[in-house]
């Protein structure tokens, strides 16, 4: 058979068989069976990255019948076979083929007589043989994913929480001993703020609190209590949404965003290498740079309004509670290790007094709570 007409062979059987191409599959210890009949036969497992829909495939194949004849390899030859899987209708006929392979994984197609039958076959083949396909993968060729700052989310000039602010890592000393009145026992106040030494690696974290109106261009709905700003934080947002809005954002746009740790996000909030030291994230002085209890009005604020902290990060102290990553656990200097069924929240809130919205402040929630208090900022 002559160069080049593999793809049209593969493409043409898949065709043929389409209906069967795309029906449930069974997994059986080195075995994928279609309800059709199909079977794919893994000879060789991959190591490297996983075909996906929208992806396009390079693959080595031999395609031939069963008793040994060979109809078509492409051993030797300089242009393999490229497949866009999740592509055209002959196309996806492929898709059951390769998707979900890796790159070096090698899988067999088995096509029996009994299948051959229900439709007509090419000229060139027999339709009382079985054929047999095997396809390798050479290079999975990923799709190249929109400029999610640049071109989609800032493209109006708004502020948004996508919008990140380099943070060069360093050491600090987390907590403190200021022996603050911000609610309940003086010994596990004490306890819960303890200082310690702590090392973070360089990271990236977002300027401003992701707002309504960003969770809306990925999500598609507004959770918000108040719904009239949609510069303000989005709040009533539970750590389990973040986790779901973190993955949409990250397979739409080709980003590795996420929640920034408890030790990333007080660093940051520090000041990071250029820390003054402040009570608050930028200040001493609470009311330049935090919506509170004193001067918010009993709600949140557009993102962005007042002064930011050294690192130019705004809104770290005040107007929402920001979801960490991380579990809420005793710190290494804790001799007392109360233990909370929580995730960890900072920053504090517009409606929370000076002494809750402190950079060393700590807090914590059940991640499934929502409430009109709870927002997020992002990381990566």
């Amino acid at each position: 058979m002559k160069k080049g007409i593999s793809t049209v062979l593969v493409l043409t059987i898949c065709s043929i068989l389409i209906v069967g191409c795309r029906d449930k599959e069974k997994n059986d210890q080195g075995h994928i069976t279609l309800e059709s009949g199909l079977q794919y036969e893994i000879l060789k497992t991959g190591t490297g990255e996983t075909v996906k829909e929208g992806d396009e495939v390079i693959v080595h194949e031999r395609m031939g019948y069963r008793d040994g004849t060979e109809l078509y390899t492409t051993d030797g030859s300089e242009n393999l076979p490229k497949f866009l899987v999740g592509g055209n209708q002959a196309v996806e006929g492929v898709d059951q083929g390769v998707r979900g392979m890796q790159t070096g994984e090698i899988r067999k197609l088995i096509v029996p007589p009994s299948l051959s039958k229900r439709k007509q076959y090419p000229d060139f083949l027999s339709p009382d043989s079985t054929l047999v396909n095997e396809i390798e993968i050479v290079e999975i060729i990923k799709p190249v994913k929109e400029d999610l700052i640049n071109k989609k989310i800032l493209s109006d000039g708004r502020k948004s929480g996508f919008e990140m602010v380099l943070v060069e890592g360093g050491n600090f000393m987390m907590g403190g001993d200021d022996h603050v009145d911000d609610g309940g026992p003086m010994e596990l106040r004490i306890a819960d703020e303890c200082p310690h030494p702590v090392t973070v690696n360089d990271f990236h974290i977002g300027k401003y609190e992701v707002t309504q109106k960003d969770w809306m261009e990925i999500m598609g709905e507004n959770p918000s209590k108040s719904k009239d700003c949609e510069d303000c934080p989005v709040d009533q947002v539970s750590w389990y949404d973040i986790q779901e809005f973190i993955e949409k954002v990250n397979d739409k746009y080709g980003e590795s965003l996420r929640l920034p740790s408890e030790e990333e996000w007080e660093f940051a909030a520090r000041g990071g290498s250029k820390s003054e030291g402040y009570l608050y994230a930028g200040s001493d002085d609470v009311g330049e740079v935090a919506w509170y209890a004193d001067n918010s009005g009993g709600r949140p604020h557009p993102v962005g309004m007042l002064k930011p902290n050294e690192l130019g990060i705004y809104d770290m102290s005040g107007n929402i509670w920001e979801w960490c990553s991380n579990a809420k656990i005793p710190y290494p200097c804790d001799e007392i290790g109360k233990v909370f069924e929580s995730k960890v929240l900072r920053g504090g809130t517009f409606g929370n007094r000076a002494t809750s919205i402190r950079v060393r402040d700590r807090n914590g929630r059940d991640p499934s709570m929502r409430l009109s208090t709870l927002g997020f900022r992002l990381a990566k």
